[in-house]
């Protein structure tokens, strides 16, 4: 996961706190972010029935399976 912020490019050391965060998520990486984040990523990079480690895990991957069987 990697976290950036906005900033003024011709005033670098000026604070520019203007509230927006933008997330970039890796589902490859191994820095920044929750163990249920990272949980979540896993499951998302390999959508198996063991990868679904935790109950909202779980129930994804239900609605998941229930998704792709209504093919």
């Amino acid at each position: 996961m990697y976290s950036v912020k906005n900033r003024v490019e011709e005033f670098p050391e000026i604070e520019y706190n203007d509230g927006v965060r933008k997330l970039f998520l890796y589902t490859g990486g191994t820095k920044g972010g929750t163990k249920s984040l990272k949980d979540l990523l896993v499951y998302i990079q390999n959508s198996k029935e063991e990868n679904a480690v935790d109950e909202e895990l779980k129930e994804l991957h239900s609605n998941v399976e229930r998704l792709k069987s209504r093919k």
